[in-house]
């Protein structure tokens, strides 16, 4: 049996550093997202995980990022509610409501009386505004777990924030929250919430799954079902201990790919685009790994006389390293697939997002960044980060993966196949591991 979420940092802590002095007793938890280490004592650890609604809502190792929700400056709740409004009618009638703008198809495809939005910044806002989508502030949520998670007074604190979110999110059944994420705590919060005011929640997959990566940073444990991309994606879950019938198919519906293009020609100078990620800003190990790896991937191209650009994750742009690799693509990631006809990168969703375009797509893999093989499902061509000499020849002469599985759909046939896959869902969602703790 898959072990709880909740618990899988504990197998982390031998290979922690011993506490620094003052912290007492402690736990070491570790974040796969994010790279980053947080500390806590015994007894705070088990102040947060003892409230009645909030059992899971901050994982462990999920714990290591707020401090940075102590720094977003969200402002007094009160402020917030005279600027931005609250709505709580507006989100009662929607059968659909998300609580992220990131699937903006989705949300402009379904019909207006059918969605709304909670909006955990003032950009979500404006965006249903824009869009005339109903829209309910979460803002004053986001505060109090900032004020209170990693405190003692944690239980008592979101108890009240909970019961409020409840009442907010009652109203006809058959509804659906949709979340990106399950993992930090203001989607718990309202994965939660939403359970108790008897809607059910959606996770809608946004990344690649990894066999190598630790099983507890998963989206889905406590999200009642998760959409999944394919059946590779699904048995990756399946493996750690997800119900089968919590995890339909979706396909990928967050693309730009708008069409597919021809194989590339044979007789033609095939140009090359290397997708950026934002590897180790806050672990330095990974990042100069990712430097590496990059410089020496843009070396052999080169010297092979390859035609090379380099579009950076939009994290990278700030930092003055990233100028040092090859003339900069600036584009958009449709532009991209138009003007390149090879797409190389460490572990970006955007290989698979080339390989329905028609594009070669190639990872170089070095299990350092725990992306995962894409040549497994398959979704790309794999050269290893240690042979890299091989990269040229494989840009210039290899096809287009062809996987079945992978579909290239237009925003309605997006739409189509998520109303049909919720309209299949069992009123009643079947039990995972996360329910399971005593």
């Amino acid at each position: 049996m898959a072990q709880h979420p909740t618990q899988a940092p504990a197998r982390a802590a031998a290979v922690c550093e011993d506490l620094t002095a003052g912290w007492g007793a402690s736990v070491a938890l570790t974040l796969e997202r994010g790279n980053t280490l947080q500390r806590l004592s015994d007894e705070q650890h088990e102040a947060i995980f003892r409230a009645r609604h909030l059992r899971g809502v901050a994982s462990p190792g999920y714990l290591s990022k707020i401090g940075r929700y102590r720094a977003l400056r969200i402002g007094l709740p009160a402020l917030s509610h005279a600027l931005w409004g609250r709505q709580d009618d507006a989100v009662r009638g929607a059968r659909y409501l998300f609580a992220t703008p990131r699937y903006h198809s989705l949300l402009e495809e379904l019909p207006r009386n059918q969605v709304a939005l909670l909006g955990m910044r003032k950009s979500h806002v404006r965006y249903a505004e824009a869009n005339g989508i109903p829209c309910r502030t979460v803002f004053s949520e986001r505060a109090a777990l900032a004020r209170n998670l990693p405190t003692p007074r944690a239980p008592a604190a979101l108890d009240q924030t909970f019961d409020e979110l409840v009442r907010a999110l009652r109203g006809d059944e058959g509804r659906f929250l949709i979340v990106k994420t399950d993992v930090n705590p203001i989607n718990r919060l309202l994965v939660f919430a939403a359970r108790e005011a008897g809607l059910r929640s959606v996770c809608l997959q946004h990344g690649v799954f990894s066999r190598t990566s630790h099983s507890f940073v998963y989206d889905g444990w406590h999200a009642d079902y998760t959409l999944v991309y394919d059946s590779h994606q699904r048995a990756i879950l399946e493996d750690v201990g997800f119900a089968s019938s919590r995890l339909p198919i979706l396909g990928f519906h967050a693309s730009p790919v708008t069409r597919r293009f021809p194989d590339p020609d044979p007789g033609r100078t095939r140009r090359v685009c290397f997708f950026g990620q934002a590897f180790g800003w806050d672990a330095p190990e990974r990042r100069q790994r990712y430097r590496e790896v990059v410089r020496a991937a843009l070396t052999q191209l080169a010297a092979a006389g390859v035609e090379v650009a380099f579009k950076p994750h939009p994290r990278e742009r700030s930092k003055p390293d990233v100028g040092e690799f090859a003339s900069l693509f600036e584009g958009s990631m449709a532009d991209a697939f138009e003007q390149f006809e090879v797409c190389v990168s460490i572990s970006s969703t955007s290989l698979i997002e080339a390989t329905l375009a028609g594009r070669v797509a190639i990872q170089l893999y070095d299990e350092l960044f725990r992306g995962g093989r894409f040549d497994e499902a398959p979704y790309a061509h794999l050269v290893h980060a240690d042979r890299l000499d091989e990269l040229p020849a494989r840009c210039l002469e290899a096809a287009p993966v062809a996987n079945p599985e992978l579909e290239l759909m237009s925003p309605e046939q997006v739409r189509d196949r998520f109303v049909e896959v919720l309209d299949g869902l069992a009123p009643n969602p079947p039990p995972h591991p996360s329910h399971e703790e005593a």
